[in-house]
This record gives structure tokens, C-alpha cells and sequence, in this order.
């Protein structure tokens, strides 16, 4: 109950004991005129307070505050009447300071209704009209016991000014509900246009319809909200159909309660978004009626928590890699060493063997820890590089120098190349020379392995002048890289899927690490290949600038 209808309440209780009090005197049921004067005082002070009642209703319907002193000042009234009436005053003299107080408090009344209030002029002067009619009416009756004018029409009369109070207090009443009501739709209304959620009234009673939905379904969707104002199952067309059911249970009598789920929707460009779905179903006669709710995009928060299962995944497999790779060579050295310890080899090529291989697979696990070492400190961010400025000409000369060797004996025929424009002093790049050095290495010898006897491989150094960067390409005529391998060979442990792919030994951990070094030089890895006719590999790095 608002403080407005309790106020309202008040004042009809005190005018009702009013008209009761005429009732008691104007009847002559009170023969005793002691009792007469005391009824006619009490008349006074009920009177003060059903006015009083009425004030402070008035400014309740604008929450306007009340000084204190217009109730204190009724409490002095009844002091100063109960002094008065012990020492026999008149009547009159009695009465006169309650007059006095109800034409001041009338006269705020007036001022409240006409500064304050926010009806119409015709609302403000009818209710000041009834008002005021009221309070001089009340000065009129108390005056009547006063001269003992007792006439049962002004008491009839007395009923009628109560009834039209209270008829005016009503429409107050509904004025201020339906400004009230406005405001706050006004303002859910203005919530609801800026919200980035969707939010959504769906009517299911008469017809099924959206009565509202929030604009922000454009932005999140791409479907305006006409579009769903005129499409009532626009909301079901989008929907994923493995998740049809759950909405399609949130529209119906099943949705008991309030709901949270989660569902995909496909957005006008075709891609699928995922939604957090919160609905309340609204039931009126026990059936249900409309159905209101938000839907939150939550595509990214998804796509955070399948990074993180992948990345899980990712880690198990790697764990799960990493001890087949370290079983098989730490066998074969485990087994030709306690073959070479018990001396099962006799002849002495036998054993030269045996140690060549115990070697080779001691230097593999070398490689493979030292590679596992470095993966993690550069995902943990704890990679150092140590970039010195160097000329072009002098990084690729060098690189070739390192890695020459590794050729020999292979039976593949090797090239190399660099432009005569890269032998100019100027052109100049700031790199970590030994991971550069390892970026090379790896990419040449995943091309040695994957390239038969007879076959070749070229090594190139060119510049892209537009582009402001050196291009390094690793050519071979190898097995090449089958297509659907082609997306995930610079992932960590990914050696394909084929055989081919899988028949020389390695970590799976070259490539990967070469395009984080590269990454880190703000330089670019890409691959081009196709199965049986070898593979491009390309990396760039961008060219030095004193103004850069």
C-alpha cells in the first residue's frame, strides 16, 4: 500500500468520526451540555487532523517533505483547548485558533497543488475546489454547534463533500498509478534499446508473436527487430537443431520456472553463435500465456573454454607423445649397452655399430629435451633472444657455411641463390643469429629427410622491397606434404597422419618452434606443397631501419 492511499485512508476515518460526532449532536442524544462542548472541541481537533491527513497526502504525490511543525503545532491546539476548557472559556474562543490553523494549513494545500504538482490545470483546480469546499464547510459545521443551529441537511451535506473527496482521491489515485506505470515503462523501455543482451517479450495467447525484442538482436544476429516481428518462429528457424528441443520446452507448458540454458544460433552471415538463455514463462489462469526472457552472446567465453579442453587435450597427447618417443631410443640404448657390457659383440665392427647407434639415439633425446626445453619456456614467455644488427648478405653466407655440410653424401643435388642486390651493405636486418640459425637448420633438414637420392633442393635469399622484408625459401622435390596435413604441421608433435610422413625420425617439435622464433622476429612461416611434388618453405624477416 503506497503512503498517497494510507494518507488518503487517515483523512476519511477522521471526517467519517466527524460527520459521526454531528450525528451524536444534532440528534440530541447527548442531553448533558458539558458533553455537548467536549464533543464540540473533539469535532475541532478531528477536524485539524483529517485536514492534516489531506496536506500530507498532497504532498505525497510528489514526495514533497513536511515541516514538523504543522503536527506539532495541532498538538499545542489541543494543549491550549483542553487549558480553555477547564477554566470554562466560550466556545468560540475555543474554536477561533482551530480555524486560524485549518485556513493556514488550507492555504498550503492550495500552494502544494499549484507549485508542486504535475497534473493538468483542470485536475489541480478541481481538486482545490474540492478541498477547499471540505475545509470551510467543516468551519461552517463547527460553527452550527457553536449557535446551536442544528439542521440534519448540513450533515447530509457534510456526507456529500466526504463522498466527493473521496472520489477525487480516487482519481488522484489512478493519475498517479498510470504516471508511475508510464515511468517505468519509459524507462524498462529505454533499458531494454540500450542493452547489449537480447531482450525479449514473446506473447503466446491469442496467436504467437514477439511483442518486444530488444534492437540489440541486430548487432548479435543480423536480423533486424522487424524481422522477428514478422517471422513468429524466426526464433526457431535459427536455432541449432540439436538444440531445437530446449527452446522449443521454454515456449511450452513445460516451462514451469524460470530457466537458464544454453543454445546456438545461426547468425545472417551463416556462422553459428553460441547464447545464454534465460526465460520466465508468465502464466495467467494457469496456462501459460507469454514467455519473457535474455539471450547473452557468449561465442567468445566458448571459444575460450574449447581452447582450454584442446589445450588439455593438447598436453595429454603431448605427455602421452613424448613417452612413446622416449621409450623407443632409451631401449635401444639400454639393450646395445648391456649388449656391449656383457660382450655379446665379437667382432669389432659389431661393436663400433652398437656404439654408433647408442650415439645417434643419445643424441636424438639430446635434441628432443633441449627442444622441449626451449617450447616451454617461449609458451611461458621466458624465452631470451639476443638480436644483433646484421647485413644480409653476411646472415645468409654464414647460414649457408653451417649447414653445407649436411648435404654431403646425400646424394641430393643442392643449389643456392641470393639476389646481387642483397650484396649491397645497406640492407640490413636486426635477428637472433643463432635462432635464425636454427629456423634454417630445421626446415633444410626436414627437406634432407623428406627428399630421395637423386632428388634436389634449393636454398634462396630475395628481397621484397614493398613489403620491406628479406624472403628466405627452402625448395625440395621431396615426398611433399599431403593437403589435409598442410594446416597443423607447425603445431608441436604433429608429423602427419601418412606413413610417409612419419618414416624418418623426429620430435615433431622443429617446425613448431621455428614459427615462434620467427614470431618473435615479427617475421612471417608459411609452407606451400602438394603430395609427391615437394614442398616451398618460406620465412621472412623485416628488413633493419635506423628510423624503425
Amino acid at each position: 500500500m503506497s503512503k498517497f492511499v494510507k494518507l488518503w485512508i487517515g483523512s476519511c476515518l477522521f471526517y467519517m468520526a466527524d460527520i459521526f460526532i454531528l450525528f451524536l449532536i444534532f440528534s440530541r442524544l447527548i442531553p448533558s451540555e458539558v458533553a455537548e462542548s467536549m464533543l464540540a472541541i473533539l469535532f475541532n481537533i478531528l477536524s485539524v487532523y483529517a485536514l492534516w491527513f489531506v496536506f500530507s497526502a498532497c504532498c505525497a504525490i510528489d514526495n514533497i517533505p513536511i515541516k514538523k511543525f504543522w503536527e506539532r503545532y495541532i498538538l499545542l491546539l489541543i494543549i491550549y483547548s483542553a487549558v480553555l476548557r477547564v477554566s470554562n472559556s466560550e466556545q468560540l474562543i475555543i474554536a477561533l485558533p482551530f480555524y486560524l490553523y485549518q485556513i493556514v494549513l488550507n492555504g498550503g494545500i492550495l500552494f502544494t497543488i499549484f507549485s508542486k504538482w504535475r497534473f493538468s490545470l483542470g485536475v489541480k483546480i478541481w481538486t482545490a475546489f474540492i478541498i477547499s469546499a471540505g475545509s470551510i464547510f467543516q468551519l461552517y459545521c463547527s460553527l452550527n454547534i457553536i449557535v446551536k443551529n442544528f439542521s440534519f441537511s448540513v450533515l447530509y451535506a457534510d456526507v456529500c463533500f466526504l463522498l466527493l473527496l473521496n472520489f477525487t482521491m480516487t482519481y488522484l489515485h489512478q493519475k498517479i498509478w498510470n504516471i508511475n506505470l508510464a515511468i517505468r515503462d519509459d524507462y524498462l523501455y529505454a533499458l531494454a534499446e540500450k542493452a547489449v543482451d537480447i531482450i525479449f517479450y514473446y506473447t503466446l495467447r491469442p496467436f504467437p508473436r514477439f511483442s518486444f525484442i530488444s534492437p540489440s538482436v541486430e548487432n548479435i544476429v543480423g536480423y533486424k527487430q522487424s524481422d522477428f516481428y514478422r517471422n513468429p518462429k524466426l526464433y526457431l528457424e535459427l536455432t541449432h537443431e540439436d538444440d531445437r528441443d530446449i527452446i522449443q520446452r521454454a515456449f511450452s507448458s513445460e516451462a514451469v520456472s524460470v530457466n537458464k540454458n544454453f543454445i546456438r544460433w545461426q547468425r545472417k552471415d551463416g556462422e553459428f553463435i553460441y547464447l545464454e538463455f534465460h526465460n520466465t514463462p508468465i502464466f495467467y489462469g494457469g496456462k501459460l500465456t507469454a514467455v519473457e526472457g535474455i539471450l547473452r552472446d557468449i561465442t567468445d567465453r566458448k571459444m575460450v573454454e574449447k581452447e582450454m579442453l584442446d589445450s588439455k587435450k593438447s598436453k595429454q597427447i603431448l605427455l602421452s607423445y613424448i613417452s612413446h618417443e622416449l621409450k623407443t631410443p632409451i631401449t635401444y640404448i639400454v639393450g646395445y649397452a648391456e649388449a656391449l657390457q656383457n660382450n655379446l659383440y665379437l667382432e669389432e665392427a659389431d661393436k663400433k655399430n652398437a656404439i654408433d647407434l647408442i650415439s645417434t639415439k643419445a643424441v636424438f633425446l639430446q635434441k628432443l629435451v633441449d627442444d622441449l626445453f626451449q617450447l616451454s619456456k617461449m609458451e611461458a614467455n621466458q624465452f631470451s633472444f639476443e638480436f644483433i644488427q646484421t647485413k644480409v648478405y653476411s646472415l645468409y653466407r654464414f647460414l649457408e657455411e653451417k649447414h653445407k655440410h649436411d648435404l654431403m653424401n646425400t646424394g641430393i643435388h643442392y643449389t643456392t641463390m641470393i639476389e646481387d642486390r642483397l650484396k649491397d651493405e645497406k640492407y640490413e636486418v636486426l635477428v637472433d643469429i643463432k635462432r635464425i640459425q636454427q629456423v634454417f637448420g630445421n626446415l633444410l633438414h626436414n627437406a634432407i629427410n623428406h627428399t630421395p637420392a637423386n632428388g634436389s633442393i634449393s636454398c634462396q635469399c630475395s628481397l621484397d622491397e614493398k613489403k620491406e622484408q628479406i624472403i628466405f625459401k627452402i625448395i625440395d622435390s621431396g615426398v611433399g606434404i599431403p593437403k589435409e596435413d598442410l594446416p597443423y604441421i607447425f603445431k608441436a608433435f604433429y608429423r602427419g597422419k601418412t606413413k610417409a610422413s612419419q618414416s624418418k625420425e623426429g620430435s615433431g617439435l622443429g617446425l613448431s618452434l621455428s614459427a615462434q622464433i620467427i614470431q618473435a622476429h615479427k617475421g612471417t612461416i608459411e609452407v606451400e606443397s602438394n603430395k609427391g611434388k615437394g614442398s616451398i618453405f618460406v620465412f621472412t624477416i623485416p628488413l633493419y631501419s635506423q628510423e624503425g
